[in-house]
């Protein structure tokens, strides 16, 4: 079968069985703010962004439940395959096994503290990992699979990166969305 008629037939399939869910690229974004880390994402089954509300924390509000995420830690690669189980809301809100997540021995607590009002503040969604890699075992981004320095991004139409990463991840997006 031609490699492009391949992705048009896994794309399609995707969509078609479940077309009221996405798949996106989520940035873990641990950067110079020192907020982040993808170890408390991975731990207690989160994923957050904001600080500013107006240009990051309502970003967060795009994800469903039901949406699939891959996390991409900047200068290793992709790092987890999730899916959405509730929308954002601000972190210090947070619960993880029904205690709020400042509770917990984050490596860092900085991503709970709201300096401010809640415009300032990170966003949280609550993500069920799938597959969750150490950072050092991260899936390297080919040259020809998608590239974006934004938070956020759509991939359902990137489907030389979806092909690549179910094989990579050894996960099946059209079962996860399934499951759902």
């Amino acid at each position: 079968m031609n490699e492009n008629k391949k992705c048009d037939s896994i794309n399609e399939e995707i969509l078609e069985s479940n077309y009221d869910n996405s798949i996106y690229y989520l940035q873990v974004g641990e950067g110079d703010v020192a907020i982040r880390c993808w170890e408390d994402f991975k731990e207690y089954g989160f994923m957050s962004g904001g600080q500013d509300y107006k240009k990051y924390g309502r970003k967060m509000e795009i994800f469903k439940i039901g949406d699939i995420v891959l996390a991409y830690l900047s200068g290793h690669g992709y790092v987890g395959v999730g899916i959405v189980e509730a929308k954002s809301i601000p972190v210090s809100e947070f619960q993880y096994k029904n205690k709020l997540l400042s509770s917990y021995p984050l490596k860092n607590k900085n991503v709970c503290v709201v300096s401010g009002d809640l415009q300032d503040a990170e966003f949280a969604i609550q993500v069920k990992w799938i597959k969750a890699l150490d950072r050092d075992q991260a899936i390297e981004n080919k040259t020809d699979t998608f590239r974006s320095f934004a938070m956020i991004a759509a991939l359902d139409n990137q489907k030389q990166t979806l092909m690549y990463l179910e094989k990579q991840f050894a996960v099946n997006f059209e079962d996860l969305f399934k499951k759902i």
